[in-house]
């Protein structure tokens, strides 16, 4: 160790002083008639005082806890009680990058804003345009919060 207790690592020791070896929280010593112990307080373990993470080996993505699957749910759909898919038909929206067959997530009670597009109803048809483009006297049914596209 040095001055300020950090670990010193030169060709003839490791951090604990000796030829040992941390792995996975025992250590091992290469003198004879050591026996496997765990590290004493004042040796701490390899970059813990140091602020950073030793990995060793190839990760495990398996034994990664912190990572999950994608779940489209979750990601797309934001009120579940309110929302519900629409199969789009028509060659109406395909300047806006909506195309016939895409599947539009459509939230019954989120609030249009002007450049959101809504699903209404006219009394025969649903249709989807801007808020501001709806027809006289049709009920607006929803707000599209998300539009998939499948490519094959």
């Amino acid at each position: 160790m040095d001055a300020s207790g950090n670990p010193v690592m030169d060709s003839s020791n490791s951090v604990f002083g000796d030829s040992s070896s941390d792995v996975g929280g025992s250590r091992k010593s290469s003198r004879s008639g050591d026996s496997l112990h765990a590290p004493r307080a004042e040796e701490p373990a390899w970059g813990s005082s140091l602020g950073v993470s030793v990995h060793t080996g190839f990760p495990n993505p398996a034994a990664d806890r912190r990572l999950r699957g994608l779940d489209l749910n979750e990601l797309l759909i934001k009120q579940p009680n309110s929302t519900f898919m629409f199969r789009i038909r028509g060659q109406e929206g395909t300047t806006q990058g909506i195309f016939d067959g895409d599947l539009a997530v459509v939230d019954r009670a989120a609030n249009p804003r002007p450049s959101d597009f809504v699903l209404w109803h006219d009394g025969e048809h649903f249709k989807l345009s801007r808020p501001a483009r709806m027809t006289e006297g049709a009920v607006q049914w929803g707000v599209i919060t998300a539009v998939i596209h499948q490519y094959r």
